[in-house]
């Protein structure tokens, strides 16, 4: 079994989605939701939130695998930067506990889990729902979380099977 933390993270609003998987790539929602900061707060102080909040998802899951999205610039290259600094700490504490790091592209994600690169929020929330049997009241950050965990199961799903097709054929 491995258990595996995807992270959405936002300046304002951080989502979480913790799934555990066997070998066969069956999914298990284990948790979700978000971490929420205060606007009104400075950067740092939402940053050392992000971190304290995020450190004890840590040692409550114990994840194997951390997935966080690949960063983006958009039309503010000044929110890149401040994503950065999220993703550092998400990194950071992934080296701390010894969990492998993945990264995934938002579009890669949307195409595993959807089957639609451009898919829509909702879409991606209502068939993350679907996958894990699952109800939420959550932000979309949180089954964004879940998406990404969902995409590396996937992802690592189809490697291993290719892997045994190859082999098989080499034999």
């Amino acid at each position: 079994m491995s258990v595996i933390l995807g992270i959405d993270p936002g300046t304002h609003v951080a989502g979480f989605g913790v799934i555990q998987t066997d070998q066969l790539g069956a999914l298990e929602h284990r948790d979700h939701g978000v971490i929420l900061m205060n606007r009104r707060d400075s950067f740092a102080d939402r940053l050392h939130l992000f971190y304290e909040q995020l450190e004890e998802l840590f040692k409550v899951h114990q994840p194997d695998v951390v997935v966080v999205e690949d960063i983006f610039v958009g039309k503010n290259i000044q929110s890149a930067f401040r994503l950065g600094h999220l993703r550092g700490l998400c990194l950071q504490l992934a080296a701390k506990y010894q969990c492998q790091v993945v990264e995934y592209a938002a579009k890669k994600v949307k195409k595993v889990v959807t089957g639609h690169g451009g898919a829509e929020k909702d879409h991606v929330r209502l068939v993350v729902l679907n996958l894990l049997g699952i109800r939420s009241q959550h932000l979309n950050d949180a089954t964004d979380a879940l998406a990404l965990s969902i995409c590396h199961v996937r992802q690592r799903t189809s490697e291993r099977l290719l892997q045994n097709q190859l082999g098989k054929e080499l034999l």
